[in-house]
């Protein structure tokens, strides 16, 4: 930032600390203006006011290219209010230099310097540290910028301020009698921030004491910064550890071999330094490189909320320890969600108690402010001693008994009038699980528990929510009063009572509350087209086609399994894997061979594989005759290799953390990499990476080296948003793709039943045999068996597919044709067959109407299910026109017949709607001149699971289902109203037309060969429509049938 823009921001300094600072630091956290220890760092601040200080702080100390000026004016204009404070901080005069950096007060560096200080510095009793070497540290973390630098004596008041007991000292240098005196700090030494423990002597560490012993000055120096002097000292303290010879080390010194170009050497590069050192010794210098290449300190990965207001799903799950973002989000839309924050100590606190005293104030705050919103127990809401901000920590509790307690709390504090709201608006408690690989108790269960409340605008009208304060929980936040108290959410997003004052202008501004919650709630149901993710899939994969014709070589990397894919769940909905026969897979799950994926593919699908880890591939543990042996096997096998890339079970190979993975097994899995690229045709590789649960930590470190070498053949595949946010935050943060990569590439949401069947039927060389398959909202297809299809025994259910199976059987073809001319129901296969089916001129306006009922345009607001009524006279094609809508919308819509309807017709027909489907689209159903009674019964049975379904839906719907129904009348209305349609006994020329020219095909046919197809004029329903329904044609067929039957 530099000294004009800065002195504009002085000049409007009271009007940015009346700022409530919550949304602007969301706002330049993802923007990359500041970072996760900065956004930490701010959440202990108690005030708006102290935050919004030390907000502008962090941002003047911003190198230019962060531009936290225009950032921060950018955040500002998201909101209305605040923009108008934007236009006038740009508009204000200044005389200051733009070039140059911001000259800032001194004192408003405070916080950064503190806390690099109390990062690199403690006490220690006779240690000391120079001043230069402190403000190297903080050019080092570039705390100062320019003319932003303090001078010695503020330094050094600081630093005497901050560390007690510490004595200056003005010392001049040993061997420099004419230079200057040296501040020194008596009683303090410099740390390594990234050790929690003194280094010991063999770790990546060296004593840089200048000499003198009283001194001590033991700054810790990483390997890539030693000089060689240092190396040699390093090196040489580990060695006489292990007992191994050191007089090599002599060379390091004399060839001016430093820390960094150590750790580019090769084995090679040890054997021509150092000739005459045994083989142990080039080894151990080796191994060096790997442990010392990679950072020391395992990455911390952020972890995602829940998505607001839906189930619990199996993919749904927090690691403990991760940390999400706990921002309380008190402004912004009505729908979008407020959230609280709580941790439990449950050595000293009730937890089932301190649930419910913070739920209640919560609830009565949302319904009153017409807020969604959801509390939160077991997530840290600030950073402390004990826990970070936001961090997972987990509680252990009783579903059962929180869920009794939270219901009787709820109805003893609030009035039974306003209790339908209360249960309608508060939604059941959800318990998130919490996993963890290094639990120290497997027995205990630890869940995020979590409650949401929707207060729509329906159920909420113009109520006021008023809490009785006496049988609020007895905890230090119960309120002194014992009457009838009304909660709102304060400025900083905390429940509170309002006074007397506050009530007056809260039922004065209600209405206009009111009004916004309904113009949010119409905005967030307007239609948006779900993504047809089996359409990408088969983009990626085959290139667009139903069924792959090129060779390709599939590669595939496989994180560990989740915890609800068990052997049967892989044995349904793993068969692709087989399907896809990969030249290779990767495993990260280091139990697979014993319970995932590959135990599955060679116990019960049978696939023969050759096992490998990725210390095949390591070049150091084998001789270059025994590695070329090893690759050239490799080369000529043609079964599947699976290599498990992060442990063995059963070699005993323990999986390693992210860092440790780095040093030992990265190099390995690097050369495995580069075997199976070099074998294959580059072009027809295909690398397809499969995020089966939220423990791929390593995977994120070996995705970098996969899209480094493989960036335009990849396709990744996840279950949900939830599963895959990780990976693609951290490839997007580490350069390795592009935000449109992701689009492009990342097929996520889709169940992996979904992915099985698809990649299934693109690469079987046969017809694979299944009864029906019914269309998903993600455009993929959902298998169905003969046996679920005989528990829907009121349904006739029309697959999704094509009848291929009878694509090329001639006479089933006439056969079909035949009995539908004959005056038979019109069968699925006749719509199949081409042109055997006359669609009425009706059809294209009978399409529109429906498709606009599924859409739910022209219904009324709280109807979740519309109807299509189709009046026709007998013979008129009602029913066959009907099902011509089905047949076209099949591949989109789940449709079927009603064959009968019983009590338990409409548990059918919603279990078929929802059917392997998360997010299900409206279901079609015809009903074909069924009683009136019968037909209304059920349609009211559907509308009640409709509307209850829709308020506890992921996702608002419009329609839960569409009903087509065909009501046969001798004669029709004259007017009709919207959106009935009607169908009469009479063929316009077009229609006609095509009557004759079949008939002339069906002649053609039949003289061709007389014995083994049918007259046509035998053909009664076809004629009765082609000669236009004439009465006189009718009157002459019926005599004729009527002798024949006579004689």
């Amino acid at each position: 930032m530099n000294a004009q823009e800065w002195n504009k921001l002085r000049k409007n300094w009271d009007s940015l600390m009346d700022l409530i600072p919550d949304d602007i630091i969301v706002q330049l956290f993802t923007k990359d203006v500041i970072n996760f220890k900065d956004k930490e760092e701010l959440k202990t601040e108690k005030t708006n006011s102290r935050k919004m200080d030390k907000l502008l702080t962090i941002l003047s100390s911003k190198p230019p290219e962060k531009k936290a000026y225009n950032a921060l004016l950018e955040a500002l204009d998201k909101d209305h209010i605040t923009a108008e404070l934007a236009q006038v901080i740009r508009e204000t005069e200044t005389t200051s230099d733009p070039s140059l950096k911001s000259a800032v007060d001194p004192h408003l560096l405070d916080g950064a310097v503190r806390t690099v200080l109390h990062e690199y510095l403690v006490n220690k009793t006779g240690a000391s540290t120079s001043l230069p070497k402190i403000r190297e540290i903080l050019q080092k973390c570039q705390i100062f910028h320019g003319k932003n630098e303090w001078d010695n004596k503020t330094l050094s008041d600081f630093v005497c301020k901050e560390f007690v007991s510490v004595e200056i000292q003005h010392v001049r240098k040993r061997n420099a009698k004419n230079s200057k005196k040296e501040t020194q700090f008596k009683n303090l030494a410099i740390v390594d921030p990234t050790k929690t423990k003194p280094t010991p002597p063999e770790e990546n560490a060296v004593n840089l004491s200048s000499g003198n012993s009283e001194q001590q000055d033991k700054d810790a120096v990483k390997v890539q910064d030693m000089n060689p002097e240092q190396l040699k000292e390093y090196l040489q303290q580990k060695m006489e550890v292990l007992h191994l010879p050191t007089g090599d080390l002599e060379v390091l010194v004399r060839e001016n071999v430093t820390g960094s170009t150590f750790l580019t050497m090769t084995e090679t590069d040890f054997k021509d330094l150092i000739p005459t050192a045994t083989w142990g010794v080039r080894r151990f210098l080796f191994l060096q490189i790997s442990e010392n290449k990679f950072p020391e300190q395992s990455p911390s990965y952020p972890d995602h909320l829940r998505k607001f207001d839906t189930e619990v799903k199996h993919t749904d799950k927090y690691i403990k320890g991760h940390c999400v973002d706990a921002c309380i989000n008190v402004r912004g839309k009505t729908t979008d969600p407020v959230r609280n924050f709580h941790i439990i100590d449950q050595d000293e606190q009730d937890p089932i108690d301190f649930i419910t005293s913070e739920v209640i104030p919560f609830v009565s705050a949302c319904l009153n402010d017409r807020r969604n919103g959801t509390v939160f127990f077991g997530i840290s809401p600030s950073g402390n001693d004990h826990h970070k901000y936001g961090q997972i920590v987990g509680v252990n509790i009783s579903k059962e008994e929180l869920q009794k307690e939270l219901n009787r709390s709820l109805k003893k504090c609030f009035s039974k009038s306003q209790w339908n709201v209360i249960s309608n608006a508060v939604r059941d408690a959800k318990f998130v699980p919490v996993v963890s690989d290094c639990s120290k108790d497997p027995d205990l269960k630890l869940w995020i528990v979590e409650i949401d409340v929707v207060p729509s605008s329906s159920l909420m009208k113009d109520d006021t929510i008023r809490t009785k304060l006496k049988h609020l929980p007895v905890l230090s936040r119960k309120p002194k009063s014992k009457g009838i108290g009304v909660f709102r959410f304060s400025v900083d997003g905390v429940p509170e009572i309002i006074s007397s004052d506050d009530m007056y202008e809260y039922e004065r501004d209600q209405e206009r509350i009111i009004k916004k919650r309904q113009e949010e709630e119409a905005a967030q149901k307007q239609h948006v087209t779900p993504l047809n993710l089996r359409t990408r899939l088969l983009n990626l994969l085959t290139g667009g086609t139903e069924l792959m014709q090129d060779t390709i070589y599939p590669f595939i990397f496989a994180s560990s399994i989740d915890s609800h894919m068990d052997e049967e769940y892989l044995s349904r909905n793993m068969t692709f894997i087989k399907q896809l026969n990969p030249e290779v897979v990767y495993d990260f799950d280091s139990s697979g061979s014993t319970n995932g994926l590959y135990k599955n593919l060679d116990s019960v699908q049978e696939e023969v594989m050759r096992v490998l880890t990725t210390d095949n591939f390591d070049k150091v543990q084998h001789s270059k005759e025994q590695y070329k042996t090893f690759t050239e096997s490799l080369a000529a096998e043609n079964r599947t290799s699976w290599i498990f890339c992060n442990g063995y079970d059963v070699m005993n190979l323990d999986s390693l953390k992210p860092t440790e993975w780095n040093r030992k097994r990265r190099s390995a899995f690097q050369e495995s990499l580069n075997f199976f690229k070099e074998n294959f045709d580059e072009d027809r590789i295909i690398v397809i990476i499969c995020l089966f649960s939220k423990m791929y930590e390593v995977m994120i470190e070996a995705s970098e080296e996969v899209l480094t070498k493989f960036p335009e053949n990849w396709l990744l595949l996840a279950e949900s948003e939830d599963i895959a946010k990780l990976w693609q935050d951290q490839m997007l943060a580490r350069n390795k793709i592009e935000k449109k990569a992701l689009e492009d590439r990342c097929v996520v949401g889709m169940p992996w039943e979904q992915v099985n069947t698809t990649i299934r039927r693109a690469f079987s060389t046969t017809d694979l045999p299944c009864e029906c398959l019914l269309s998903a909202s993600t455009g993929a297809f959902i298998e169905v068996r003969e046996k679920k299809l005989k528990d829907w025994c009121d349904l006739d259910v029309l697959t999704g597919g094509d009848f291929t199976q009878y694509e090329n059987e001639k006479e089933k073809k006439k056969l079909v044709e035949e009995k539908f001319y004959r005056g038979e129901q019109v069968s699925w296969l006749n719509f199949y067959f081409h042109d055997q089916v006359l669609k009425r001129d009706i059809h294209d306006k009978l399409m529109q109407t429906v498709k606009e009922a599924l859409e739910g345009k022209h219904k009324e607001e709280e109807d979740k299910v519309t109807s299509v009524p189709i009046l026709h006279q007998p013979g008129a094609g009602g029913t066959t026109s009907a099902k011509q809508v089905l047949w076209d919308l099949r591949k989109e819509y789940r449709c079927c017949v009603l064959n009968t309807i019983t009590d338990q017709t409409c548990d059918q027909l919603d279990e078929l709607r929802k059917y392997g489907d998360s997010s299900p689209k409206p279901l079609l159903i015809l009903i074909d001149n069924e009683d009136e009674d019968k037909c209304l019964q059920l349609r009211g049975h559907l509308e009640e699971k409709g509307r209850q379904l829709s308020r506890q839906a992921e996702k608002s719907f419009s329609v839960y289902c569409t009903i087509i129904l065909c009501i046969r009348r001798a004669s029709l209305p004259k007017q009709i109203k919207h959106p009935e349609i009607c169908l009469r006994q009479e063929l316009n020329l077009t229609e006609l037309k095509w009557f004759k020219d079949k008939n002339e095909s069906l002649e053609s046919r039949f003289n061709k060969d007389m014995e083994r197809n049918v007259n046509p004029k035998f053909l009664i329903s076809f004629n009765i429509l082609r000669e236009n329904f004439n009465k006189e044609y009718i009157s002459k067929v019926v005599k004729e049938f009527s002798d024949d039957v006579k004689n």
